[in-house]
């Protein structure tokens, strides 16, 4: 009779029910294990962070090859932004990720721009602002990677305060993308609504007790030595098959390319706050969770520049009023023509395609996001590693579901 087993342990091997009930007495036996197992992953694994199947041939408990599955989330996005009215456009494509929606609302926003021949007339204050919104983002994405980590790895006490430390920096995302009333701020030609000097204040002490609590995360995590032991040397990937993969963003520069287009490609205002660039040499989930790490206090630096700019520019005045370069009015007068915009995302670089024919909707839309570069890597980085290991090294990836099934 043909024996239906799965893996229990090294050596150890339970049989199906069918057989239990016709042979009771070797419900449980030792045995030598096979020398190949094939164990699958989702589509959605509680483990998972977003529905993907895995196909994994194991030898013992180490992985030989992974098939990556993906569409489980597939929404059609791009298709559907040929029946959005450029006005609606950059808060629409905040459907490809709602976790961090300022990157890809904005990148929309600086390709119609540059469609309309607009994009160096921004005033400054609206470009600086727009940083803050970015840098928001990445603090907020890190922070969300890190705490998923440590809340698998780490003692309660400090998955409490990572879990704090989350909740602040989603508030200090929020309250930048979002006015009283739940409305975004980005919009094409400028910001929505004036900057108060009373809500510049109040953002600062929101954006100084967020940052302390980040200082002393970090302080934290970097003392717990369980964190480190268990990440090193897990989800390896070299810079050449990173470069062949098309990887940007953290998951590169942690295998030493220092990469970034805020330093390389500098768009809206980074020009005037030249964001330092971290690397890290040798491409395991603990450098990318350094990197991580790293960035987000980098990312407060740049926010504190920011708001000092604004306060003095502010001065004694109760508000700062914007004007908008996208005062036509009428959403027929964005002429035909095609341009790309690049930003770095928090996991790398976001490039968003638009064609316009002289209509009042998008003719085409086409974006590049980094999570699905990353989803198709995901053999190379599981390749030869633990099956204990797969779920962190996944996670280090900090990959968003829907970018990859846009």
């Amino acid at each position: 009779m043909k024996q239906n087993y799965f893996y229990k342990s090294r050596h150890e091997l339970i049989l199906s029910p069918s057989e239990e009930e016709s042979s009771p007495y070797l419900h449980r036996f030792s045995h030598q294990l096979p020398t190949e197992l094939i164990q699958s992953f989702g589509p959605t694994h509680i483990s998972l962070p977003f529905p993907l199947h895995l196909s994994i041939l194991l030898q013992e408990k180490h992985v030989m090859t992974a098939k990556t599955e993906i569409g489980w989330l597939h929404q059609g996005i791009e298709k559907a932004f040929e029946s959005v009215p450029w006005k609606m456009a950059p808060s629409f494509a905040t459907r490809i990720n709602p976790i961090v929606p300022a990157p890809i609302a904005l990148g929309f926003v600086l390709s119609l721009e540059k469609i309309l021949h607009i994009d160096e007339k921004i005033p400054k204050l609206a470009q600086d602002y727009r940083l803050l919104m970015l840098e928001c983002a990445r603090i907020f994405h890190h922070l969300r990677i890190i705490h998923q980590t440590v809340a698998l790895i780490a003692p309660y006490a400090l998955i409490q305060f990572s879990a704090h430390t989350l909740s602040q920096a989603k508030e200090l995302q929020t309250s930048i993308n979002y006015d009283q009333n739940n409305y975004p701020r980005w919009e094409i030609g400028g910001i929505t609504h004036p900057i108060y000097q009373t809500w510049i204040r109040e953002f600062q002490k929101t954006a100084n007790a967020t940052s302390k609590a980040v200082h002393l995360l970090k302080r934290s995590v970097l003392e717990e030595s369980q964190i480190q032991k268990r990440l090193t040397g897990i989800g390896v990937i070299n810079k050449e098959n990173a470069l062949s993969f098309g990887i940007t963003g953290p998951c590169l520069r942690a295998c030493g390319i220092g990469d970034d287009l805020r330093k390389s490609h500098p768009y809206f205002n980074y020009f005037s706050y030249a964001p330092t660039i971290f690397t890290q040499k040798d491409g395991d989930a603990w450098s990318r969770f350094k990197i991580r790490l790293n960035e987000i206090e980098a990312s407060f630096n740049i926010v504190q520049k920011i708001i000092h700019a604004l306060l003095q520019e502010i001065k004694n005045a109760d508000l700062i009023s914007i004007p908008n370069m996208f005062e036509q009015g009428d959403a027929h007068s964005v002429p035909p023509g095609m341009e790309t915009s690049h930003i770095e995302s928090p996991e790398g670089e976001l490039a968003i395609t638009i064609v316009s024919n002289g209509k009042d909707v998008p003719y085409r839309v086409r974006i590049r996001t980094p999570s699905f570069f990353n989803a198709a890597a995901i053999s190379a980085f599981l390749k030869n590693a633990d099956i204990d290991d797969i779920v962190l090294i996944i996670l280090s990836l900090g990959i968003t579901g829907l970018e990859v099934d846009r």
